[in-house]
């Protein structure tokens, strides 16, 4: 691991208090396997208490759907402590459980059956999915069985029960309260699940059109965006210096990362998913930054705004513009710092454009 060695008197960089502890603060989570630290420059209280559940929202956003088909993902991914995503199928009235392809760029609906009404359920993506379940069943007390409790939330229509197997044997029960779960899963041991079930296949209700996607998870999308602007502030603070990252042009990024307030902030955080309609040149400058095997950290001034480019895994992740507009003043003055993260050694380089180093790497 390594830490910047800033001062512990300084105050903390998102609270202001002076007299708590300093403790190590992981610049990229800690989950990804990086080793980047800041020592002397963020509280225990934050860390612990306001960043760590922040954190642990991210990596189930990311392993859960963002990239959570990667194979370096994969070993990680659990459906219970990290999430999924739901899309509404307004042909059938379904929430069907979701991934996303990221190479194909695609909603995939995950090995399911989604009890529509008392009498009627569909099945995901394929026939074959119920014959699997069945046979699993008939030996129920050899499953692992997890339960989920999810409400789509004001103004959405209401969330079905939905089996969904993740594995051989092993099932999550996607519920909106613990008495639905509970039923169900009485239903799989007694062996009645399938009784007086009329079962109609969707094979790709999202082929080929758009839809939304709901992250399922104990937090919410503003708290995911609330991480992605602390890791950002953290990497301005590691790699520029601890006297930028405090700069007062930040405070608001700060603020939000802190508090969640003001709430306009959580727009700074441009997720790669949402560019499908970006320039091909916006796309294309995202992805020469990638690298195979690594995480990929950018901080410079892009159009007077500085910002951060986060990529994971060597796909796109995110930007995160620091101000809510244009500066009329340069911070940088033409600087540009990066870090490269191998996440399989928990290694990273430091690179920037004053001594070469980030040319030498991206050209």
């Amino acid at each position: 691991m390594t830490t910047t060695n800033h001062d512990q008197k300084n105050p903390c960089l998102y609270c202001g208090d002076a007299e708590r502890p300093k403790t190590d603060e992981h610049v990229l989570q800690r989950a990804f396997g990086t080793s980047l630290v800041l020592e002397g420059d963020v509280c225990g209280r934050c860390n612990s208490v306001v960043f760590s559940p922040l954190d642990t929202e991210l990596v189930g956003f990311v392993r859960g759907f963002t990239h959570s088909g990667h194979p370096d993902v994969l070993q990680h991914r659990h459906f219970l402590n990290m999430g999924h995503s739901a899309s509404f199928d307004e042909s059938s009235g379904a929430w069907i459980s979701v991934r996303r392809d990221m190479k194909r760029g695609q909603i995939v609906p995950l090995s399911q059956i989604v009890m529509v009404t008392e009498n009627a359920a569909i099945v995901t993506p394929e026939e074959r999915v119920v014959h699997q379940v069945r046979k699993e069943m008939e030996r129920s007390n050899a499953l692992k069985i997890e339960r989920l409790i999810w409400r789509p939330g004001e103004g959405k229509p209401r969330a079905q029960v939905s089996i969904i197997r993740s594995g051989a044997n092993k099932y999550l029960v996607r519920a909106s309260s613990e008495y639905e779960a509970d039923a169900v899963i009485d239903a799989i041991h007694s062996g009645r699940l399938f009784d007086g079930i009329s079962i109609t296949c969707i094979y790709d209700p999202f082929k080929d059109r758009d839809t939304n996607v709901v992250l399922i998870a104990e937090g919410n999308e503003q708290d995911v965006s609330r991480a992605v602007v602390k890791s950002a502030i953290n990497f301005v603070c590691a790699a520029a210096s601890p006297a930028l990252a405090r700069d007062p042009v930040f405070s608001d990024a700060r603020q939000f990362a802190l508090t969640g307030s003001p709430y306009e902030c959580a727009r700074l955080v441009r997720f790669a998913m949402d560019d499908r309609d970006a320039p091909e040149e916006i796309r294309a400058a995202r992805l020469s930054f990638c690298r195979p095997g690594f995480h990929t950290m950018i901080f410079a001034e892009s159009m007077g705004n500085p910002s951060v480019l986060i990529n994971l895994y060597g796909q796109p992740f995110a930007t995160v513009r620091l101000v809510c507009s244009s500066l009329h003043r340069q911070l940088l003055g033409g600087q540009i710092f990066a870090c490269l993260f191998d996440y399989k050694a928990g290694t990273h380089r430091l690179l920037s454009n004053q001594d070469g180093s980030l040319h030498r790497e991206f050209g």
